[in-house]
């Protein structure tokens, strides 16, 4: 299973600018540019609220799997000690960055600036919050799996369809899709069978993510049972497509080389576009449905190229600096 690190690190990187699609559509009250709009509804739908929903528990997914394959439940305490450095010093650095620009201003009590890091600011990072609490579970993951290897993923299963609420922001969302990675890592075999029925994997991906976005869209019962059966088809998707991921290939080569971007990208993201809410709000005030969907696709591209560069220049300027910010050394490992 070795052999899958650098496609699934190729992966992690792709899930980071999938995951600005979900978030670069302002609030309605600021924008006409908003989910409610009839014409603008499905093509957003399609692309997000249905496929680039899958991004956060893929990567929860790959995160538990390149761990369990590594034995790193075999170490706790030093894994621990090192998903804090990796992960809580990101995550109270890009927070108190976006607190500071954004809400300091207003009238802030002691109370409410604890709640901003509880449930942060900067939103996205509850992901590395949750991928933090996760390492905490990981002797009992590891226990269920040993134990109950048969009943653990059909309790997860059904856990998720009556507890976990229908945003990715749940724990227990969270829970259910390291879990299945941790699974995937500790059974191998599992992956190999799921390869060998590809072919079918790619028509029920298909028709499922149909389904999924018929049901958001006319917003029919159901839709969360559907949406739920896509995400575990999206990561069997994917997990399908590993092989043919070529590392000879100098783009990828590119992208496996942008591990620690992808993470400064996932950290920084929501700075740009509060910054754009904030102080250009006149660039959603777009008239027709065309200059809308421009926005909407364009806006993650120009984000990350603008990351990209900023990136660039903190590495040239100051690595050090940069590194600890990230939770990492001065090197281009992937981050956890």
């Amino acid at each position: 299973m070795t052999q899958y690190y650098n496609p699934l690190s190729i992966l992690k990187v792709l899930m980071a600018v999938g995951i600005i699609y979900i978030h670069v559509i302002p609030p309605s009250s600021l924008s006409i540019i908003n989910a409610e709009q009839p014409d603008f509804n499905i093509p957003y739908t399609i692309l997000t609220e249905t496929l680039m929903r899958n991004c956060v528990p893929l990567y929860f997914f790959i995160s538990a799997f390149m761990f369990f394959q590594k034995n790193g439940e075999k170490h706790y305490i030093p894994m621990i000690i090192l998903r804090g450095r990796r992960l809580l010093i990101p995550f109270f650095i890009y927070n108190t960055i976006f607190i500071f620009l954004f809400i300091v201003k207003e009238e802030t009590t002691l109370s409410k600036i604890i709640w901003l890091y509880i449930s942060p600011a900067n939103f996205p990072l509850w992901f590395l919050r949750d991928l933090f609490l996760m390492s905490m579970f990981v002797p009992i993951i590891k226990f269920m799996i040993t134990n109950y290897p048969k009943i653990f993923p059909i309790v997860l299963f059904i856990s998720y369809l009556i507890l976990s609420p229908a945003k990715e922001t749940s724990i227990i969302s969270t829970f259910v899709f390291f879990s299945l990675g941790a699974y995937m890592g500790q059974r191998p075999k599992i992956g190999e069978r799921i390869k060998q029925r590809k072919h079918l994997i790619w028509w029920i991906f298909i028709i499922v993510w149909g389904l999924d976005v018929i049901f958001h869209i006319y917003n029919i019962n159901g839709q969360y049972i559907i949406h739920t059966l896509f995400k575990l088809i999206f990561i069997c998707t994917a997990w399908c497509i590993l092989d043919y991921i070529n590392m000879n290939n100098p783009k990828n080569k590119f992208l496996l080389s942008q591990s620690n971007f992808s993470f400064f990208l996932y950290c920084t993201h929501m700075l740009l576009i509060t910054s754009i809410y904030t102080y250009f709000p006149q660039y959603y005030l777009q008239q027709s449905l065309g200059s809308i969907i421009l926005v909407y696709l364009l806006t993650p591209l120009g984000i990350c190229v603008v990351t990209y560069i900023s990136y660039t220049f903190f590495q040239k300027a100051c690595p050090y600096l940069l590194s600890f910010s990230l939770g990492t050394k001065k090197t281009h490992s992937p981050i956890l």
